[in-house]
């Protein structure tokens, strides 16, 4: 039992209220979506509670203004609290290992492509890429490969993630012996709102895809998806990514 939950909806608002959080003896449960980081990261004394907890490894500026650099912080937050509290099973880290191996010692690229309604293997409620999308993703995507090989890498793999059964085929022909995916796993939306039936297999491979994109060296991801971003908490700090259909590079 927690000694008080919060859920960033309080009146009073406990977090810009440290002292009234310090009163409170044991365990406290804070869920948090972006909504509630962005105003815990704004308060520098947050910031100080954090870094004596242990959360953060130093205290981030207290005059943050720029809304990018909010959100680098943010996602860093949450990297390190997704690394904490989801440690994998034995035979979920057998899983991701055996798939390491196909993905080599070389470049690994990451990338997530999640079509949406009208493209994906189920019903979605919405379209979060379109093929042009795709198209100009894999014109990117040659482009960084070539960039490694020019710089002596010559071992690169992808790692594929998508909702499409049809966007990995294409990707398959356009870069031959070079994309590895979860395909002994059956893909589903495992969200829960939809109306799609997801099983053991197939939440085993949304976890496996997040935590193999988090393997990788550079991640290509969708915009507005969960799924991506928790690729990304899986990574290493300050890995480089781009979304698919703008720049942003980290």
């Amino acid at each position: 039992m927690y000694s008080l939950v919060i859920t960033g909806e309080e009146r009073p608002d406990y977090l810009s209220k440290l002292e009234r959080v310090r009163k409170v003896r044991g365990p406290i449960q804070l869920n948090t979506l972006h909504v509630m980081a962005d105003r815990f990261f704004r308060s520098g004394r947050n910031n100080d509670l954090l870094v004596k907890t242990g959360i953060l490894r130093s205290v981030f500026d207290k005059s943050i203004h720029d809304q990018k650099q909010l959100y680098r912080r943010v996602d860093a937050y949450y990297g390190r609290c997704v690394k904490t509290l989801f440690q994998p099973s034995e035979e979920v880290t057998a899983l991701v290992r055996r798939y390491e191996r196909l993905l080599g010692d070389g470049i690994r690229i990451g990338v997530h492509i999640r079509m949406g309604q009208g493209k994906s293997d189920w019903v979605d409620s919405r379209r979060f890429l379109d093929q042009s999308d795709v198209d100009n993703l894999m014109t990117k995507l040659k482009e960084l490969i070539a960039r490694y090989r020019r710089r002596g890498n010559s071992s690169v793999k992808i790692f594929l993630s998508t909702d499409s059964s049809q966007e990995e085929i294409i990707m398959r022909k356009k870069f031959p012996g070079m994309v590895v995916t979860t395909k002994q796993f059956k893909r589903s939306h495992v969200g829960g709102v939809r109306a799609t039936k997801y099983t053991e297999e197939s939440v085993l491979k949304a976890v496996l895809d997040q935590m193999l994109l988090g393997k990788c060296d550079f991640l290509f991801l969708t915009p507005r998806s969960g799924f991506s971003k928790m690729g990304l908490y899986y990574a290493e700090e300050n890995t480089p990514f781009r979304f698919i259909w703008r720049v942003c590079w980290h």
